[in-house]
């Protein structure tokens, strides 16, 4: 088992990191669709729906994204532990026919989940199960 961290004495491995998301269904993306928080917004306190939340996270990325010249060099984004692949809907949504789409993740069944979940959402965004922390032969 390699180690991904060790505090205090507590130890936490890719296995247990695996095993955790194995367990995870569609509640992530159900929430982003459905549920509310409480944050600061423009130096206010305000109660925001998820999704809105995630928007202005993804706006600086958006724009970031749309700076490169993608009619010239195809643009390539790959997210590193894509998980709930909420993120590359959104970027699939935005950049579906100016960008290749890439996403990893250490669990096959939160990649499944989210396929399932987003169907054509995901469709031509390439999804592959593996660890960024162990070598492949």
């Amino acid at each position: 088992m390699r180690s991904l961290y060790s505090d205090d004495g507590f130890v936490k491995t890719i296995e247990d990191s695996r095993d955790i998301y194995e367990a995870y269904d569609d509640r992530e993306q159900k929430d982003y669709l459905s549920r509310s928080r409480y944050c600061v917004d423009n130096g206010k306190v305000k109660k925001l729906p998820f999704k809105k939340i995630r928007e202005k996270y993804l706006h600086y990325l958006y724009q970031e994204l749309a700076s490169f010249n993608p009619l010239s060099t195809p643009l390539r984004v790959l997210e590193v532990g894509c998980g709930n692949c909420i993120n590359l809907a959104n970027l699939s949504r935005r950049f579906k026919s100016t960008a290749d789409l890439y996403g990893i993740d250490i669990s096959a069944r939160r990649l499944e989940v989210a396929r399932d979940f987003f169907k054509e959402g995901l469709a031509g965004v390439e999804l592959f199960e593996a660890s960024i922390t162990q070598k492949t032969n």
